[in-house]
């Protein structure tokens, strides 16, 4: 009789155990259901539903293991923005995971207010650490830089009228918002732009004079960078600064452009 007991007491020990984890309270299980739920803030939720397929899971932070990660490296990411732009507020607008052409994912960001989109590569190193590059610097970087190098050139070419310069590949966090224009044309970081200077001579023989002396000036001091020297027999009514000059040569063409040379400086 007793053999035929322990299998009964088994049993009915098991049903027991199982029967009081199914008898939790309702409002226990919901206060479980809930721990598991992510708070986030309006911000991370636009963000996240751009790029999911389930808005209502998202809406209610009950979120996939993949999009906890990916809120992870958002704030590593907004850190390092912050951090290395202080004085700049930012969204992120998009997102582009790493895939077979690139081992890096990609963030895309406006600052608070401005139109235009920038970049941020995010890299996850063998030993899950992180890492930011971004080309944001371009933004702060550019007006400093047209005039230090437009000071420069007009010591030895006064007809110089404007520079117009973009800079377009990712930066790490030595290229913050304090680097100036100077800095960079006296040190040895080769950052990769494409710049245009414009130059007011009416006379061909004198054009290509001028655009020489330039081009030999930019090699004998080894600015890196590639160049268009545009020479115009006309300004525009406002010459204020390098984007005016390539607005008036747009809207102008052939009508007053006298010269174009272009030339590299990748020493």
């Amino acid at each position: 009789m007793k053999k035929k007991l322990i299998p009964f007491v088994l049993t009915l020990g098991l049903a027991g155990i199982t029967g009081c984890m199914g008898m939790l309270p309702a409002n226990q299980q919901e206060v479980n259901a809930m721990e598991k739920k992510e708070e986030l803030t309006q911000e991370k939720k636009d963000f996240l539903a751009k790029i999911s397929v389930n808005e209502k899971r998202v809406e209610e932070g009950d979120l996939y293991d993949w999009q906890k990660e990916l809120l992870n490296q958002y704030d590593y990411a907004m850190e390092y923005l912050e951090k290395k732009y202080p004085s700049y507020k930012f969204t992120f607008t998009d997102y582009t995971p790493h895939g077979k052409g690139n081992s890096f994912s990609t963030f895309w960001f406006q600052e608070d207010g401005g139109k235009a989109t920038f970049e941020l590569y995010f890299n996850v190193d063998n030993d899950e650490k992180y890492s930011c590059e971004d080309n944001f610097y371009s933004q702060t970087l550019k007006s400093s830089y047209e005039s230090a190098l437009l000071s420069m050139l007009q010591k030895e070419v006064p007809e110089c009228k404007a520079v117009y310069s973009s800079f377009t590949t990712v930066q790490g966090e030595k290229f913050d918002e304090k680097l100036t224009g100077q800095e960079v044309l006296e040190g040895n970081d080769k950052l990769t732009n494409t710049t245009e200077i414009y130059v007011l001579e009416p006379s061909q023989s004198d054009a290509q004079t001028i655009a020489d002396k330039i081009q030999a000036q930019i090699e004998e001091k080894k600015i890196y960078g590639s160049y268009y020297v545009e020479v115009l027999n006309e300004e525009p009514q406002e010459p204020e600064n390098g984007d005016s000059w390539k607005e008036f040569l747009k809207e102008k063409g052939s009508e007053v452009l006298v010269l174009e040379q272009k030339f590299s400086n990748f020493n």
